[in-house]
């Protein structure tokens, strides 16, 4: 029984810390009123104190020359509401020049993303004034503010700075603005995307076979000799990421941090990528973006500063006065990637336990049945062992789909499956 609730123990350590996670997004949803996903991916959070404030309506995205637009519309959510964020998907969207010159979207809707607005702005030119415009079914028109495009240089470098107590690791930005400003700005914003790859701690050929309550090779029935090896997982940027240089002698942005990834993150245990999309943004924007991060990140001090006295711009055309949240901003877009190894950072410490389950404790073995439905695993080299030869092991140390997934990224640098 000593050696079961030691086995109990590591396999629950593991829910823990998934339940653990879960609890910091929950305390984080009562804390944030929302979060822009920079350049046109939103994720919607409303607050306490808000709730008189449901339904506004919130428009996100910014109108990119030289690509393509992408405009999220969805309604704000009271706290106590469960449902799932509405998100507007029969509205008419579209880029305006200042000649009246219309570039018409259409709604793109995937199960494995936001319904967004996409415009194919790609021509547009930088003699011109543009805005963002919205007519929903209703008969309801908004509209931005006309905005002078703003060019965005190149990014600098991406680096990585290990602290020294070897704990953590931060992911900076560095950019060299024009100077004299022509066409760019003294104020940015930063988003990032991120893949990386997990390996499990056993490389074994063998699993257990639920039908033959016996052991049995991965070839017999998988293409690959152990498909449970290799994995990999994403992630988006999901607070606000902005940086000025109106006080210093020169337009340079040096090591902005983008985030920290702790030292037991799996983000770090085997390759790590992050690509940086980086945009140049006006004063009103990088204001609008100032204020309402100060909301976001200050926790139990959301509002006196609240939201709605933030001022952004889109307004309502039909209803003069309505409340309508988002900023737009118009220009390109410039982006720069890093693959780093966790070789190269050398910090990486496994946060769970990957000993052997010592299932054959007297007065009788655990049975192996209840190994699996407990979720352990198979630990094996060849499928012809007896039954003291078996090793079983928790399930994150020999399936990595505990940790990621079997969908590999088209870029992915190196051939595993």
């Amino acid at each position: 029984m000593i050696h079961q609730t030691i086995f109990l123990f590591a396999f629950l350590s593991t829910t823990n810390a998934i339940i653990s996670t879960i609890k910091k997004i929950v305390t984080y949803q009562a804390m944030l009123y929302f979060v822009v996903f920079l350049f046109g991916c939103i994720t919607p959070f409303t607050p306490q104190g808000i709730e008189s404030e449901a339904g506004t309506l919130v428009i996100e995205g910014d109108i990119i020359l030289q690509g393509t637009t992408k405009v999220y519309i969805s309604l704000l959510q009271a706290l106590d509401n469960s449902e799932v964020t509405k998100f507007i998907t029969d509205a008419f969207v579209w880029v305006e020049d200042i000649n009246g010159k219309a570039y018409t979207g259409s709604i793109v809707t995937d199960d494995n993303a936001l319904p967004y607005y996409l415009i194919d702005t790609e021509t547009l030119s930088f003699d011109y004034l543009y805005k963002l415009c919205v007519s929903l079914s209703d008969g309801q028109r908004f509209e931005s503010d006309f905005l002078t495009p703003l060019l965005t240089p190149e990014i600098g470098s991406i680096d990585f700075l290990v602290n020294d107590a070897q704990t953590e690791v931060d992911f900076v930005v560095t950019t060299y603005g024009e100077e004299p400003v022509l066409h760019s700005s003294l104020y940015y914003k930063w988003r990032y995307i991120e893949d990386w790859e997990v390996q499990s701690y056993y490389n074994t050929y063998t699993y257990y076979d639920t039908i033959s309550m016996w052991i049995k090779p991965f070839y017999e029935t998988h293409s690959l000799n152990n498909p449970f090896f290799y994995c990999w997982d994403k992630g988006a940027s999901s607070s606000i990421l902005i940086a000025k240089t109106d006080h210093l002698e020169h337009n340079l942005v040096y090591q902005q941090r983008l985030h920290t990834v702790d030292h037991t993150d799996d983000r770090i245990s085997s390759l790590y990528f992050i690509n940086v999309s980086q945009m140049s943004i006006s004063l009103e924007a990088y204001t609008y973006l100032s204020n309402l991060k100060k909301n976001t990140d200050e926790v139990g001090g959301l509002f006196p500063l609240r939201p709605f006295e933030v001022n952004g711009n889109i307004h309502s055309i039909s209803h003069p006065g309505t409340k309508v949240i988002g900023y737009i901003s118009a220009g390109t877009i410039t982006s720069k990637s890093l693959f780093v190894s966790t070789e190269e950072l050398g910090i990486y410490l496994r946060p769970f336990d990957c000993r052997f389950i010592d299932w054959r404790t007297r007065p009788f073995p655990m049975p192996w049945t209840f190994l699996y439905e407990m979720g352990a695993r198979v630990v094996g080299s060849s499928p012809s062992v007896t039954f003291y030869e078996v090793e079983w092991a928790p399930p994150p140390c020999v399936d990595c789909t505990q940790r990621g997934t079997k969908i590999k990224p088209s870029f992915w640098p190196n051939d595993h499956n």
